[in-house]
């Protein structure tokens, strides 16, 4: 059998595209040989996919036995498909040897989700190209690529006011409180865009005689999967991406960092529009 020679070219130098926006691109098909189907046709499907198991043990005839739950949840956004040539019920057509070209446009729809790759769950867009065959499994071609739904911070007012968090830790030696370790993280908004710089001060006031070797930042990515099936239930993953260490504070000392974080590409907080996958992100 010969295989056909395909590939799926997209007018997008990354293979991303704005939600709302039109996927434009072309498929190749390379014959070496006529070559029948009962169509030729491409597809644009967007999905959101969780799953995960968990170990549970049972007894079954006064024996315990271990087993494996299987906890799931799909969401479909669309799935559009356009034949280039016949259809499902259309006569056997042979295509001669040589280079066939199919241009294709689609548009998505302005209320799906981002992209995300998670240890539990994806939001994933494909395109497939596909040979339906008479009597024959079809002949496939498929390519991911990336949707990015625009987050507008101005319609949240809110994360444009500064935040401050507070915590304070003290430590025990031989029966005897020692005095706090306060620390202070302020920034001055909570809202930002992939690229941008997050301005950060920390404040350490060490009141103990305890030394601390390192003060770090962390900036973390928390998600929760939700599940459907066999009942609802959540999964849990955090991602660290930014790791800043500022260095120590001596007993009874203290200290001020000013910092400049650089958020990387990644996801927009909520992931709008997904109900079973939620990520938020957290400077820790």
């Amino acid at each position: 059998m010969v295989i056909p020679r395909t590939g799926i070219m997209l007018d997008s130098p990354y293979n991303t595209y704005f939600a709302g926006g039109i996927v434009n691109g072309r498929v190749e098909l390379a014959l070496d040989q006529p070559k029948k189907v009962k169509g030729i046709y491409i597809q644009l499907t967007g999905t959101a996919r969780v799953r995960w198991t968990e170990s549970r043990t049972r007894t079954v005839n006064g024996k315990s036995e271990n087993y494996t739950v299987t906890y799931y949840a799909d969401e479909e956004y669309f799935k559009f498909k356009i034949y280039c040539v016949g259809g499902p019920n259309h006569d056997t057509i042979i295509l001669p040897p040589g280079v066939h070209v199919y241009p294709f446009s689609m548009a998505l729809p302005p209320t799906v989700p981002s992209s995300f790759e998670g240890m539990y769950g994806t939001i994933r867009y494909i395109a497939k190209f596909a040979l339906e065959r008479p009597w024959k499994w079809n002949q496939e071609t498929k390519m991911a690529f990336t949707v990015v739904s625009p987050y507008d911070l101005n319609r949240f007012p809110n994360l444009l006011s500064p935040a401050k968090v507070q915590a304070e830790k003290y430590f025990c030696c031989c029966c005897c409180k020692s005095g706090p370790l306060a620390a202070i993280l302020m920034v001055p908004k909570t809202g930002y865009v992939c690229g941008e710089r997050i301005p950060i001060i920390v404040e350490i006031d060490n009141a103990s005689t305890t030394s601390i070797s390192e003060v770090t930042i962390k900036f973390q990515q928390h998600t929760t999967f939700h599940s459907h099936y066999p009942n609802r239930s959540v999964k849990r993953e955090v991602k660290v991406f930014e790791k800043m260490k500022l260095g120590a504070v001596s007993g009874k000392d203290s200290k001020t960092w000013n910092q400049m974080l650089q958020i990387p590409p990644l996801p927009p907080s909520s992931l709008g529009y997904c109900s079973i996958i939620e990520s938020e992100y957290q400077l820790f």
